[in-house]
């Protein structure tokens, strides 16, 4: 089976995830990775929201034409519900992987949470065995985003899937989220240490330094090197999904249509030099 490769809508910045299936066909892919926004929570990037926990029917069948007319489906979809120490988060999250579900996506990224002390971490663990057991019986896997908090590098993310150990729940790999979290980190050690954990990897660009929202198109950050990731996810035995993201520099202007598909053009054209698409 060839890997999947994605494009997560927040490539188009603004213009959000109509745009993105309506345009990644073009840029050579056939699967998005699309966000499942809590009702009324509102993007860094301002784009309009396609799929949100207070969705209906009508609204889920209208998505489903849309990806259909367009030939493109669902890869995974982004369910950041809140911290699941709280018990408000955690029905959010169930909530978003019924709507994932309903889209036959196996995979969903979600935050692992932030613990202030061992009693919080317990509890995130308790909440957490609760998502797992809730995503195993819709045949989906939740692989847990490289962000502040319980995964934010690879030394706590072997920690917290050790505690867990739960099969349902894994790992989100994001290579530009890495180095921007975290001080003095190699994204390749970081990643091999990892690997046999990874489901879900998040191929993002960064200019490796810490804190810098420096995120564009794949191969002009410096900072991460596709080859050795594609390498140790290939000799891993992963299939994806791999998901593009391009988020941008930070305050960046709004880009036209345009600018924004040529990113995406030029990440693909990039991804397949190194082999990523060589089945």
């Amino acid at each position: 089976m060839p890997p999947i490769f994605a494009c997560h809508s927040n490539s188009y910045g603004h213009l959000g995830a109509v745009v993105a299936i309506e345009n990644v066909r073009q840029a050579g892919l056939e699967y998005v990775e699309i966000p499942v926004l809590r009702a009324g929570f509102r993007t860094l990037c301002g784009d309009p929201p396609l799929l949100t926990t207070d969705a209906t029917f009508a609204g889920l069948q209208q998505i489903e034409r849309l990806l259909e007319r367009h030939g493109v489906r669902l890869a995974s979809c982004t369910c950041m519900a809140g911290n699941p120490l709280e018990d408000e988060a955690v029905g959010v999250l169930q909530r978003q992987l019924d709507l994932a579900s309903h889209f036959g996506a196996k995979f969903v990224v979600a935050d692992a949470g932030i613990a202030n002390d061992d009693e919080d971490r317990s509890r995130i663990y308790a909440n957490l065995q609760r998502v797992g057991d809730y995503a195993a019986k819709l045949g989906i896997t939740v692989c847990f985003e490289t962000h502040r908090g319980l995964c934010v590098n690879h030394r706590e993310m072997l920690h917290v899937m050790s505690e867990l150990g739960h099969p349902s729940l894994r790992l989100n790999f994001d290579t530009g989220n890495l180095p921007y979290y975290n001080e003095h980190v190699c994204g390749e050690v970081a990643l091999a240490k990892v690997c046999h954990l990874v489901k879900h990897v998040r191929l993002k660009d960064s200019s490796g330094r810490f804190a810098d929202r420096n995120f564009p198109t794949l191969g002009s950050g410096g900072g991460v090197n596709f080859l050795r990731v594609y390498q140790i996810m290939r000799d891993c035995g992963f299939i994806g999904p791999y998901s593009i993201a391009i988020e941008g520099v930070a305050d960046e202007p709004e880009l036209a249509l345009a600018d924004y598909q040529q990113r995406v053009v030029e990440s693909v054209a990039y991804l397949r030099t190194l082999g990523y698409f060589d089945a």
